[in-house]
């Protein structure tokens, strides 16, 4: 699922051919725009459309029994749930069920679900978590010292992994709803991707480096509260850091065979 402007969100079947020539298909399927977006195109005038910036600033995909949904967040603050249909459609737009929405204090930068739970992280460093079937909402203030930029959610362990405008990197315990440990300044400049393999970090920030951290294994609460104060996420010794020879490094995923980067233009 991919997402940008004007609240717009695109829906792709991505199949890996092994044994074709070219390897991976792409099939388009179906796209969606929000209403609030639509309804806003009908204005005659260009001042109104420019009082409210609603895009697409986070998006997240995730798999249930009954199929995929799609974790919306927007530049207004609002965070919605919606199912993905899969079926092939002509049509320039597609209606994309709301299974919920809540709408923040502030605008949303990341988003990841973990159970039944949505993680948003938002401007001012705070992270919200929101169950859409019971509609309770929690706010943990001040994760970081400004926006959470990015977060990857790493369940086996009951923890996810956060990434701020203050350069810090932090790790917040799903069970007991607190921050863990903070790794300040961990990049020289604002980290703008994390993304998780095995029990490794990659982060990437706006100082064109890639670092890979070793998390702990397990954030077992039967630590003593001494052993938690010695709780550290430290850079991994295989790997160490690597400094990437290209500008603006925007994004990392993990690929088939390691990090994958993005920059600006979409390279």
């Amino acid at each position: 699922v991919s997402g940008g402007a004007r609240s717009v969100m695109t829906a792709w079947r991505v199949t890996l051919e092994h044994h074709a020539t070219h390897g991976t298909r792409i099939e388009y399927l179906s796209a969606f725009a929000n209403p609030a977006v639509r309804a806003r195109d009908g204005l005659k005038s260009s001042a109104s459309l420019d009082t409210v910036d609603m895009r697409v600033t986070a998006l997240a995909l995730a798999m249930q029994s009954d199929g995929p949904i799609a974790i919306i967040g927007l530049s207004t603050g609002e965070v919605e749930v919606r199912r993905v249909p899969l079926a092939h459609t002509h049509r320039k737009l597609h209606d994309w069920e709301l299974v919920g929405d809540i709408t923040t204090a502030y605008p949303v930068l990341s988003l990841a679900y973990v159970g039944s739970t949505v993680w948003a992280g938002t401007t001012n460093g705070d992270l919200v978590a929101w169950d859409p079937r019971t509609g309770l909402t929690e706010t943990y203030a001040a994760v970081h010292m400004c926006g959470v930029n990015a977060m990857v959610a790493m369940p086996e362990i009951g923890a996810i992994i956060t990434g701020g405008d203050d350069q810090a990197l932090g790790v917040f315990d799903i069970h007991t709803r607190s921050q863990r440990c903070i790794v300040p300044n961990a990049h020289a400049s604002a980290i703008r991707d994390v993304a998780a393999i095995g029990g490794r970090v990659c982060s990437v920030g706006l100082d064109q480096y890639l670092r890979i951290w070793d998390i702990p294994e397990t954030l077992d609460e039967a630590h003593t509260r001494r052993e938690r104060r010695r709780l550290r996420v430290r850079p991994s010794r295989e790997v160490g850091r690597w400094h990437c020879e290209i500008e603006n490094v925007f994004y990392v995923s993990i690929a088939d065979h390691g990090p994958a980067f993005y920059d600006a233009r979409g390279d």
